[in-house]
């Protein structure tokens, strides 16, 4: 298991893409962080806060975590990695352990880069956090979380499928599936429990204000209880709740994306398992 650890810590910092992913994630914060500057400048009446330019792009650690992952454990099967390993007496389960490993330590220190550029630069041009440190540090133990439960899942599919490209579309897709699931939870959820505001035209000619009424697509009960929790399961669900700042159901995160990095874990070695390596 050591051994396949250094092994796999050793190609995680020579590959180009990981040191590519890392850049990327830097200059993204960097133009976060210059273009809320220049709005900023052209706007005084509108103040930018350290809060949202450090969280502001944390859905995009789905992705950058899926191209990292599939790119990197789908060269281990095109280059016959995978198969020298079992060659040489390794077990599966050690395999797969380390790769997640390996690869859950990539992602984090991808977002650590998007973290630590957003948090200096953001330091410099916009003065420090809002939230209160409790609130932060539980927002920076969610994310690196959620992020971890996003590793599982891209493990997962690249180690049941060996064509590197294939694998690529598959984690690109599953993400791009997570966020718009995600999102229209989000827009359901956020609907207003009553309707305000709406203008009707009588008989006459004259227009006027209706009173208050409730929302047909306001969800309540065990339907809105489902939903929430669907919302908070996904990973990239908690990401764009925190992306948003909508923070009142972030006591259970942890454990929900405890539970899904387990889960998703113990499904994907059961595949690799019994998986025939070509």
């Amino acid at each position: 298991m050591t051994k396949l650890l250094s092994a796999g810590f050793y190609r995680l910092f020579k590959s180009r893409v990981f040191w590519i992913m890392l850049v990327i994630c830097v200059l993204i914060q960097v133009l976060v962080c210059v273009d809320n500057f220049r709005f900023e400048q052209e706007r005084p009446e509108y103040t930018v806060i350290l809060d949202d330019i450090v969280f502001s792009i944390l859905p995009a650690i789905g992705f950058i975590s899926s191209a990292l992952i599939s790119l990197l454990l789908g060269e281990e099967y095109s280059d016959g990695v995978v198969r020298n390993k079992l060659t040489v007496g390794h077990r599966r389960s050690h395999i797969y352990l380390s790769n997640l490993i390996v690869c859950t330590a990539g992602s984090f220190l991808t977002l650590a880069a998007l973290f630590l550029t957003g948090g200096l630069l953001g330091f410099a041009l916009f003065g420090g956090f809002t939230y209160e440190t409790g609130m932060l540090f539980r927002l920076f133990l969610c994310s690196f979380l959620l992020t971890a439960a996003l590793s599982a899942i891209d493990v997962l599919v690249v180690m049941s499928c060996q064509n590197k490209a294939v694998a690529a579309v598959l984690s690109l897709g599953l993400v791009l599936v997570m966020v718009f699931v995600g999102s229209y939870l989000d827009s359901v959820l956020n609907e207003p429990e009553m309707q305000y505001g709406v203008m009707v035209m009588h008989e006459n000619g004259v227009m006027e204000f209706e009173d208050p009424a409730p929302n047909p697509r306001y969800v309540t009960g065990m339907t809105r209880t489902v939903m929430a929790y669907a919302e908070d399961i996904i990973p990239m669900g908690q990401a764009l709740q925190i992306n948003n700042f909508q923070l009142d159901r972030c006591a259970r995160w942890p454990l929900l994306s405890i539970a899904v990095f387990t889960a998703v874990s113990a499904l994907g070695y059961a595949i690799f398992k019994k998986k025939d390596i070509k």
